[in-house]
């Protein structure tokens, strides 16, 4: 998600080039090439994925978890005190995500209300 955005389930065919710093007609640029089939994880494997990255202590975070099905465990780390998750929340293009922030903001915890991801 850092790099493309992949946003629906298919069958999608990635392609990549370098031009190796060689003058363009110098030489044929490699080409590497593959087909994948992206699928929607369920509840129980978004909720698995999280927990595997908090494991791996990604420094990234959870900004690449942008689909709707993240939402709800998001909410719960952040409700917990988790900036990171509240960064993920804050990518999500959903009515759904702009209501989570508010209430994380207008939470009657303070301290949670004042967590903010980072610029």
């Amino acid at each position: 998600m850092r790099y493309c955005e992949i946003v629906r389930p298919g069958r999608y065919t990635i392609r990549v080039t370098h031009d190796f710093g060689w003058a363009e007609g110098d030489r044929k640029r490699p080409v590497g090439e593959t087909t994948i089939t992206f699928r929607m994880p369920t509840p129980v494997e978004a909720d698995a994925v999280i927990a595997a990255m908090e494991k791996s202590h990604d420094d990234a975070g959870f900004t690449g978890l942008c689909l709707p099905i993240y939402l709800e465990p998001l909410m719960r780390q952040a409700r917990e005190g988790d900036r990171l998750a509240i960064e993920g929340i804050s990518r999500m293009a959903t009515q759904d995500a702009t209501a989570a922030l508010i209430e994380l903001a207008t939470n009657s915890d303070a301290e949670l209300a004042l967590l903010r991801h980072r610029p």
